[in-house]
């Protein structure tokens, strides 16, 4: 109520409990509760609270609420018009006759609640969705009321509620839930719903129009009718279905379907099991089982599913020849791809069996009206998956029926992202591209859905297959709901690359209920990543793997604490300039990385402080990082007045690493054989003082080309990195120059490294005008092993020693 700005403090916003309640004090709260009241048309205005309409004949047209819009009882039986009109709430319709709500425009609507009183007039209300208008959900409660337009989701939470769908109307989902006994859902021809789940006794869903899939819940112990035609039930309740006919049309634990006139099959099919699709009061219901783990193994979507190489291809011509190869139970065949279009037509029923799958690949599998693919409940991999230039077209009165995982479906940027999540057919979906929320958008992942996001191809060639991949990208700038499973993952493409997902969150991610968000790496070099800068809410689940990043930007030194107590966050991301009044711990297997802020093409340099009386214990990983942003440097700032203390558990690494800058007077300590420290140096006075015996740090690295003009030594416990990756905006190789008559001695040991920017590939120097020793135990690696993985075009680059200097001992070259 305090948020909402309905109850207000004095004095600070402070509260007084025990003092006297005002009649003006009641008045306030009512007008901040309802700021706007209708009796006639508005336009243009924006409702900080609620808005109620209580009149018949308003129109309310473009329009903010940011409350919720109630259509009051006094509008009786009459008409309300909602022209462009975006609600952050909710559409509460408690008055309205049976042409009376219409919802037009563009307007977001996100759940309209009918609950229509008796004292206001005749129990029928009509909701018109008309147009481009986004209506995801409506709610029944207790009338008669008639739906027209394009609905997502339609649950009806009454008893003996009376429910017609008009011609053109389509619905993704009803559900029906437990208290609703005695519901009539009347589907006209021309109407549709995709998937029915029933939970309650005593329902009627009858009509001419299309209803594709019915669940009924075990709970149900009555009989439930069903009229309309080619339906597939299935029945997971110990009592049988029947038609309106009442002629059974699946007996208790099995699948079946009716006939074109609403009559029984003869027949029934897979038998369910403990795996079959069922349904609860939950609106997030017809979750299939299993689908995430199973999924997992089938992410490599359009690379021909190689895999570990065991996998066993074959091709069929005809229908007949795609049954035949799933039929075999001595085949080993694992994947089969059809080698022209097929159609599964009329009364025809393609049958898939366990560990087989169909790929589509530049052809069309058609599934006709009245044809039939039966998924195998116990099949453990995607039934159907569909890749580059492959269609699976599904007509109506076709179905794809089974639980578990039934088709892996490419998309490739948002717009086919929404289509696909609609499909009732469609398990997993892939993102093959990149995708943008945008600010004032929503998307939903249903509970019974997976989405991956992984890589993709821009083009595909028929003779030498893809080529030009790159990684997929989810982007949320509006809203993310996630009731089913959201896979960032990396995947190992045809071009001997591996490729990692990326899920930037810039506005609101809302895991709910059993919904996951896992974000899956292969290894140090391949990480999927969720970066956050925006908020996370819900009771769902967020996991990562060692190699599977997950990011969120700490707004001040509170957040940041509490972000490291978040189990699932492994990485924390500072990109301001932090000061620390208290001791911090960075606990094992986190980190905490100081990061320019260069999003969006706009940079910004970091920092954190240390004061004088202040310690930072590392445990995990403590990270400054540079780049450039549109040819301009960005730094990050470690300034320690106080302490920094890297303590390695055993088994386990800390790190302190500074590509930055390091200033102040604090001392850095190294406890543990694995604490180790990496300090950048960009100047001959910083590398001297790096590779000085008291220095703390264990490796140096240098970016940027130094020359030293006084003799230099490596220690023994030093690592130095000639780096090859860009500095000051630059991409050319660092360098270390040893000027005439100047001595490097090598006790330690360096090697070059070799970088990779923009698509330009460098590896570092070492330019040799003096003379360079190298003692015994010491060591110059001129050899860098490039990863053939990441940079397959470089292969084997050579670090370079040039001048006209000469060596002593005995360099490894």
């Amino acid at each position: 109520m305090q948020a909402r700005g309905v109850l207000t403090g004095v004095g600070g916003n402070k509260f007084n409990p025990g003092g006297e309640f005002t009649r003006a004090g009641v008045v306030q709260i009512v007008y901040n509760l309802i700021s706007q009241i209708a009796d006639k048309d508005v336009t243009g205005v924006t409702v900080a609270n609620d808005f109620v309409i209580r009149k018949t004949g308003v129109t309310l047209k473009d329009t903010t609420v940011k409350g919720d819009l109630v259509i009051a009882q006094g509008v009786g039986d009459g008409d309300v018009w909602l022209d462009n009109v975006d609600v952050k709430g909710q559409l509460l319709v408690y008055g309205g006759g049976s042409n009376s709500v219409h919802i037009k425009g563009n307007s977001k609507v996100p759940n309209v609640i009918v609950n229509k009183p008796a004292s206001a007039g005749n129990q029928t209300v009509s909701v018109k969705v008309e147009g481009a208008a986004s209506v995801p959900l409506v709610t029944v409660i207790g009338n008669n009321v008639i739906v027209t337009g394009n609905i997502a989701k339609l649950v009806i939470d009454s008893p003996d509620a009376i429910v017609t769908l008009a011609e053109g109307a389509t619905v993704t989902e009803l559900i029906i839930h437990e208290a609703a006994a005695g519901v009539s859902v009347t589907v006209n021809a021309g109407a549709t719903v995709t998937t029915a789940t029933v939970a309650a006794n005593d329902v009627g869903i009858v009509g001419d129009g299309t209803v594709t899939n019915v669940t009924v819940a075990k709970e149900v112990t009555t009989v439930t009718t069903v009229g309309t035609p080619n339906a597939t039930i299935e029945n997971n309740s110990t009592a049988g279905v029947t038609d309106s006919k009442g002629t059974t049309i699946a007996t208790a634990g099995t699948t079946g379907k009716t006939s074109s006139t609403g009559d029984a099959s003869t027949t029934t099919t897979t038998p369910a099991t403990d795996n079959s699709t069922s349904s609860n009061n939950n609106s997030s219901s017809n979750n299939s089982s299993n689908n995430n783990s199973s999924n997992n193994n089938n992410s490599n979507n359009n690379n021909n599913d190689t895999g570990s190489g065991d996998d066993i291809y074959a091709s069929a011509s005809t229908l007949e020849e795609l049954q035949a190869l799933f039929d075999d139970e001595d085949s080993v065949v694992q994947t089969i791809f059809l080698a022209n279009d097929i159609t599964i037509g009329y009364g025809e029923t393609l049958t898939t069996t366990p560990n087989k799958s169909i790929y589509i690949i530049g052809v069309t599998l058609t599934v006709a009206s009245g044809g039939t693919i039966a998924v195998d409940v116990n099949s453990q991999y995607i039934a159907i998956g569909v890749g580059y230039g492959g269609n699976l077209v599904v007509e109506d009165g076709g179905q794809i029926t089974g639980s578990g995982n039934r088709v892996q479906l490419p998309v490739n940027d948002l717009e086919g992202l929404k289509e696909a999540l609609d499909k009732y057919y469609v398990d997993s979906i892939v993102l093959n591209g990149v995708a943008e929320i945008a600010t004032d958008e929503e998307l939903t992942i249903y509970a019974s859905k997976n989405v991956f996001v992984t890589n993709y191809a821009d083009e595909y060639n028929p003779e030498t297959g893809y080529i030009h991949y790159t990684s997929s990208q989810l982007t949320v700038n509006g809203t993310l709901t996630v009731n089913g499973n959201l896979n960032i993952s990396t995947v190992l493409a045809d071009d001997g690359q591996w490729y990692s997902g990326e899920l930037i969150n810039n506005g609101t991610i809302k895991v709910e209920g059993e919904g996951i968000i896992n974000i899956e790496g292969k290894d140090i070099y391949r990480y999927a990543q969720l970066y956050v800068d925006g908020n996370v809410s819900g009771d769902g689940t967020i996991t990562s793997n060692d190699f599977g990043s997950v990011s969120f930007t700490a707004s001040d030194e509170p957040h940041l604490r509490e972000l490291l107590e978040v189990s699932y966050v492994n990485n924390v991301l500072i990109q301001s300039d932090l000061e620390l009044e208290d001791d911090l711990i960075i606990p094992a297997g986190k980190s905490v990385n100081v990061s320019p802020n260069w999003n969006y093409g706009v940079g910004s340099n970091a920092s954190l402080t240390v004061p004088s009386d202040v310690t930072i214990t590392v445990r995990g990983t403590l990270y400054f990082n540079a780049g450039t942003v549109n040819g301009a440097t960005l730094m990050t700032r470690l300034i320690n007045n106080g302490t920094i203390d890297i303590v390695a558990e055993e088994g386990k690494r800390a790190d302190l690493t500074v590509y930055g800058v390091l200033s102040g007077a604090g001392d850095i300590t190294r406890n543990g054989e694995n604490a180790s420290f990496w300090l950048a140096v960009r100047t001959p006075n910083e590398l001297s003082a790096a590779v000085a015996p008291n220095a703390t740090n264990t490796n140096v690295e240098i970016l940027g080309n130094i020359t030293i003009t006084a003799n230099l030594t490596i220690p023994a416990d030093k690592i130095l990195q000639i780096n090859g990756d860009y500095t000051s905006g630059n991409y050319v190789a660092s360098s270390l120059t040893i000027a005439p008559g100047i001595t490097l001695t090598v006790d330690g040991y360096v090697y070059f490294v070799q970088g990779n920017s923009n698509g330009i590939h460098v590896v570092g120097k070492l330019i040799n005008n003096g003379a360079i020793v190298v003692n015994q135990g010491g060591y110059i690696d001129l050899y860098n092993e490039p990863d053939n993985s990441l940079y397959p075009d470089v292969g084997h680059v050579p670090g370079t020693i040039s001048g006209d200097g000469f060596w002593t001992g005995k360099p490894n070259n």
